[in-house]
C-alpha cells in the first residue's frame, strides 16, 4: 500500500467522522492540514516543512493528482 492510499482512507475515515458531528468536509481537512504539519514539526526540520509545503502551493492548479517531486 502506497503512503498516497494510507493517506486517502485515513482522510476518508476523518470525513466519515466528521459527518457524524455535523462537520463541513472542508473544515475536517483544514483541521487535518494543521494537525498534519504540527506532527511534521516532530519529524522534518522548518525548512523542509517550508520547501515542502511551498512545492505543494506551487502545484496548485497543474492538474495533477500527485505531483512527483524531482527533488
Amino acid at each position: 500500500m502506497s503512503k498516497y492510499s494510507v493517506a486517502k482512507e485515513s482522510i476518508a475515515a476523518a470525513i466519515e467522522a466528521g459527518k457524524g458531528e455535523s462537520l463541513e468536509p472542508a473544515d475536517v481537512l483544514e483541521a487535518l492540514i494543521v494537525s498534519s504539519v504540527e506532527e511534521m514539526k516532530s519529524h522534518k526540520d522548518r525548512a523542509y516543512i517550508k520547501g515542502f509545503l511551498q512545492y505543494e502551493l506551487d502545484s496548485l492548479g497543474s492538474g495533477g493528482t500527485y505531483e512527483i517531486q524531482r527533488r
